[in-house]
């Protein structure tokens, strides 16, 4: 998709356009190879979504909004890599209608457990489906991503740790 965007803004002349995708493509696809390794620090891992939205900005404009509030003191902390963009992508192109979409990135320390939250105002979902997006079977081909960043973080950290997903119909 990316690519075809690149293109398109190549044939109607938009050079600036175009340069400013091909960088953070690069960025991009640098951060999320990190020379093979699987640990990086959470300030990488929220450079790797600023490079993703950068992308989904110039493609889709005003129309998309987000923000990030990171707590500075999580960013030397270190995480398993992909664990953000996923959700991020799954806003766009899930929970996305109308016109435009908000979303928020943001990142604390709670006790001695980092928390993210990936916040949109898109069409929410009911809380079955929500359940079914982490403990979906493979044959199911439901919720992917979500599935494979939880049980990634499980693996990694444990089985009390993971994806929790709140959302209801109309609400985000």
């Amino acid at each position: 998709n990316t690519l075809s965007s690149i293109s398109r803004l190549a044939k109607f002349g938009e050079v600036d356009k175009q340069h400013s995708m091909i960088m953070s493509l690069a960025k991009f696809y640098r951060l999320s190879l990190n020379n093979g390794q699987t640990i990086i620090t959470i300030g990488s891992e929220v450079e790797q979504v600023q490079a993703y939205m950068s992308i989904q900005l110039i493609k889709y404009g005003d129309r998309v909004k987000v923000e990030y509030r990171i707590d500075p003191s999580i960013l030397a902390l270190t995480t398993i890599k992909l664990i953000l963009q996923p959700f991020v992508e799954n806003v766009l192109q899930h929970a996305w209608r109308g016109d435009s979409i908000h979303m928020r990135v943001e990142g604390e320390l709670v006790s001695d457990k980092v928390v993210f939250r990936i916040i949109d105002d898109g069409i929410g979902m009911p809380l079955h489906v929500a359940q079914r997006l982490i403990h979906a079977q493979d044959k199911e081909k439901l919720g992917y991503g979500v599935r494979n960043v939880h049980e990634r973080i499980q693996l990694y950290y444990g089985k009390e740790y993971g994806v929790l997903i709140h959302s209801r119909t109309g609400i985000g």
